[in-house]
């Protein structure tokens, strides 16, 4: 017979858990990625304790909180909180919850979101919440969801404001004569056009060709150009220190990362990005990050071009022989981006969805 009063609910503090907890938690935590990130390649459980010992990011920090078996000791269920602590979007909470399966439907997920909600700023006014993935077949068929959880999202008044579409490609399936070729013309088109291609492994602010002031000014204007669909977060705003710190971390975990950059050459401005990560704990994955170009200089192929580039590169590059899986993410939204990603091959595999909720509506639920 379960017994709640056995699960002890407490926020994560790395130096006070014993290890055998630690483990556990970080057991449970890669199972929550290793589901969402379905079908992809796995990290090492190293690599997702780094992740949770190491909280803060940029102006972004992550609240871990577990649900724990006191007779063993063993982390059953977890919920992660992660706030905006810097300039932009304060009023906005992101929250999600994972419990072993054996512990549904027990209460556990309420009780852990309790504790989230005592902590959440009382600048916030709205709580995201991300819903269990939509893993689907190869006919778009759903195959794994959480249709309870759906219906109480949607009683307690949460509204679908945002769904991120995940999808891979085959890299293996591309002829690498052809892909250089077209590769190759894109690029050539772009030059007659009166812009330069520029390769970069690491960062890119030692670059000689770069502006890097200019460059984090093109990510910030990207970035707040890309689809909010209907979510409340506003634009935000970027610093040179605050990318270089972003990536810092992640090269932290062991990630490195490939970037081409596209640079008019009238003005000697950066316009147009795209960046791929890679990491040795899965050799045969490369992830790709964001592709964007400025909106001046849009309708002239060039985010095809810049994506047909790091494939070129992928597919020759003697360190990256082994990769099989391209993944990529975007707004469900964005037509434009899922047609280029269609002619690249990219099958949609899974769909992201987040609720947004009024704060006093999750406090009803909670204390009603």
């Amino acid at each position: 017979m379960f017994n709640l009063s056995k699960i002890s609910f407490t926020k994560f503090d790395p130096t006070s858990l014993s290890q055998d907890s630690l483990n556990s938690l970080v057991k449970l935590y890669s199972e929550y990625i290793d589901f969402r990130d379905t079908p992809l390649p796995k990290f090492s459980k190293k690599y997702y304790e780094k992740w949770i010992i190491n909280p803060k990011y940029g102006d972004i920090e992550h609240i871990y909180y577990i649900a724990e078996n006191i007779n063993t000791q063993t982390v059953v269920g977890m919920s992660v909180l992660r706030l905006n602590i810097g300039k932009d979007n304060l009023n906005l909470a992101f929250t999600y919850f994972f419990v072993k399966k054996q512990y549904r439907r027990k209460g556990i997920a309420k009780n852990l979101l309790k504790i989230v909600y005592k902590d959440i700023p009382e600048i916030v006014n709205k709580i995201i919440i991300y819903y269990r993935p939509e893993i689907l077949d190869e006919n778009r068929k759903m195959i794994e969801n959480n249709r309870k959880l759906l219906i109480f999202l949607k009683k307690n008044h949460g509204i679908k404001v945002f769904t991120e579409r995940r999808s891979i490609s085959d890299i293996k399936s591309f002829d690498i004569k052809e892909t250089i070729k077209k590769a190759h013309d894109l690029k050539e088109k772009a030059y007659n056009l009166g812009y330069d291609l520029f390769f970069i492994q690491g960062g890119v602010r030692n670059h000689p060709k770069i502006n890097f002031s200019a460059y984090v000014s093109m990510i910030e204007k990207i970035t707040n150009d890309m689809p909010k669909e209907d979510g409340s977060w506003s634009d935000v705003n970027f610093s040179p220190e605050f990318y270089e710190n972003f990536q810092k971390h992640f090269i932290s975990l062991g990630h490195y990362f490939w970037t081409f950059v596209l640079v008019h050459r009238k003005s000697s401005l950066p316009i147009g990005m795209t960046e791929t990560w890679f990491h040795s704990d899965n050799p045969t994955l490369a992830q790709q990050a964001d592709t964007g170009i400025l909106h001046d200089h849009r309708g002239k192929g060039f985010g095809l071009t810049l994506k047909y580039q790091m494939l070129a590169k992928i597919l020759t590059d003697k360190s990256t022989q082994e990769i099989k899986h391209w993944q990529t993410s975007n707004a469900n939204s964005n037509t434009h981006m899922i047609k280029i990603n269609n002619e690249l091959r990219h099958k949609e595999k899974v769909l992201f969805n987040e609720f947004e909720f009024k704060k006093e509506d999750v406090k009803n639920y909670l204390w009603k």
